[in-house]
């Protein structure tokens, strides 16, 4: 018999390949489709998971191979994307900035797999996940080319991917996907009107739409990110913290005078 976590992992592997085909047509010249290729392999990396719940079954080989697909796909094939597409122009710092995307990328999977495994299904990514910032970089060709406004410069490409190498390292907590709930949940009309509304507009204009709304979702995090610190900021502490914050104070007082009294 079958073990069925093979379901998943297949899939997992479609990525792979994918994210394999997109280097061949960035070597080819062929950027758009290389940039498609991404697109669609960011969407198989999201029904890998789905058919790990739908067969009850995953496993921590999987989990491996997961990882190691995301760093090709997500990884390399932008990086080199980007590089091959805009910046080899300008030599080394062009190799450099379109090596960002890699070594982010992996250091990021890296931390997440040696990090402990949550218990409860976790609601936030600690930083900007790597599927992301690949669908921002693809997309935001796609959309430069589809628009005509000549957006794609080198200063832009570069600015971009020194903001994502950052938010994927920074500790900046961003919801999964999506991110207003569409089940058990006073907000759930609210996030199936917007999972529709999404899904129809990739459909009508997909090129003009993946770039806007993985934006919206960066934008999204970063601020909600702010709010919170700003909010802890503005709260007065309770009595019982404070009274906690006095008797540490009080503590450390009293160690630093026996250190003096001894010298």
């Amino acid at each position: 018999m079958i073990d069925r976590a093979v379901y998943p992992n297949m899939v997992t592997m479609g990525n792979l390949f994918l994210g394999y085909l997109s280097i061949i047509m960035t070597m080819q010249g062929r950027y758009l489709t290389a940039c498609w290729l991404i697109v669609i392999a960011s969407m198989m990396d999201a029904l890998d998971g789905l058919v790990a719940r739908l067969v009850h079954k995953s496993s921590r080989f999987g989990a491996q191979i997961d990882s190691f697909s995301d760093a090709i796909s997500f990884g390399l094939a932008p990086g080199l994307l980007v590089y091959r597409a805009v910046l080899q122009e300008i030599g080394v710092i062009g190799l450099i900035f379109g090596f960002v995307p890699v070594a982010a990328g992996v250091i990021r999977l890296a931390r997440f797999n040696i990090a402990a495994k949550p218990k409860r299904p976790i609601r936030f990514f600690s930083g900007l996940p790597i599927p992301t910032t690949s669908l921002i970089l693809a997309g935001f060709y796609l959309y430069a080319q589809k628009t005509n406004v000549g957006l794609i410069t080198i200063p832009t490409y570069l600015t971009l991917i020194a903001l994502l190498g950052a938010l994927m390292l920074l500790p900046i907590p961003y919801r999964k996907l999506p991110v207003v709930a569409v089940k058990n949940s006073k907000w759930a009309l609210l996030g199936r009107t917007y999972l529709v509304t999404i899904t129809l507009l990739f459909i009508w204009q997909p090129a003009k739409t993946v770039f806007p709304v993985m934006m919206l979702y960066v934008i999204s995090g970063l601020l909600e990110w702010i709010l919170v610190h700003f909010r802890k900021l503005k709260k007065p502490l309770s009595d019982e913290e404070q009274f906690r914050n006095e008797n540490i104070d009080h503590q450390e007082n009293h160690f630093s005078k026996k250190r003096r009294t001894r010298r």
